[in-house]
């Protein structure tokens, strides 16, 4: 998958957690990610899902 997959599901996560009001696990969601995509870092995804998540719920 690509950089833009990967954005888009991190975003998607993002939202569907804010909807949720369920507070995001970023470790658990980011190990999901990183078995689709190897090719991108635990740090990387967990940054881009702190961030993605301070956007939706800012």
């Amino acid at each position: 998958m690509s950089n833009l997959q990967l954005a888009i599901k991190i975003a998607d996560i993002a939202k569907e957690a804010d909807q949720s009001d369920t507070p995001l696990d970023v470790e658990t969601a980011s190990l999901q990610l990183l078995e689709r995509h190897p090719e991108a870092s635990q740090t990387e995804i967990e940054a881009a899902l702190r961030e993605t998540s301070d956007t939706v719920t800012g």
